[in-house]
């Protein structure tokens, strides 16, 4: 995937963005063809084809996800006083317009 910077700074790995909706992390940059631009390795990978021009969003990526099955936000409680709560999630274009 080849990410030309419009704003910001050089992409330099480990960077979280979005597209459309589904999260990226930046694994690896492999070349620079621009001082601005830059083709990496994503995970995970696309799971279909993007649009040439696509914004990428990087200062407050967001995704669309469900709650995980069987997953629930009760808390664990310890000794009455503590609680811990986790929750895992899974991408979800089912209402997608």
């Amino acid at each position: 995937m080849t990410l030309n910077v419009s704003q910001g700074a050089r992409i330099e790995g480990g960077e979280k963005f979005e597209i459309s909706g589904r999260g990226f992390v930046i694994e690896r940059v492999l070349s620079r063809p621009s001082a601005q631009s830059a083709t990496v390795i994503v995970s995970p990978p696309a799971r279909a084809a993007i649009a040439s021009g696509s914004p990428a969003i990087f200062d407050w990526p967001k995704v669309q996800a469900k709650a995980a099955t069987g997953q629930t936000l009760a808390p664990d409680i310890s000794f009455g006083r503590t609680a811990t709560a986790s929750i895992s999630f899974v991408e979800d274009f089912s209402d997608a317009n």
